[in-house]
């Protein structure tokens, strides 16, 4: 990790004084970013997604979506496929709070 690298929470942390649930910071919903992308991210009209552990599916303002992982960055564009692997990669709020009770377990 250098100084321009952020650990950021693909979902936005809420405190549990707030009504966060348990197990927000666990490695599937964290992950490296630049400053620059992690400022895109919370700031700007960019969207991510993280499916899996080391993957995340990007979404521009323009709805073209990118993968990237290890590999490196592969534009997926904006067909209906790219948009179908973007609808799938989500989870609802009360099933991601679900994993992060069962990890703690």
């Amino acid at each position: 990790m250098s100084r321009s690298t952020d650990i950021d929470h693909t979902i936005p942390y809420l405190s549990p004084d707030k009504g966060g649930p348990p197990g927000q910071t666990r490695i599937g919903n964290l992950g490296p970013h630049t400053r620059y992308h992690h400022r895109i991210k919370t700031h700007g009209s960019w969207q991510v997604r993280q499916p899996e552990p080391g993957t995340w599916l990007w979404r521009s303002p323009h709805h073209r979506i990118y993968a990237v992982n290890a590999t490196g960055t592969h534009p997926l564009g904006d067909s209906q496929f790219a948009q179908a692997i973007w609808r799938a990669a989500s989870r609802p709020p009360e099933r991601a709070a679900e994993l992060a009770t069962t990890s703690l377990r």
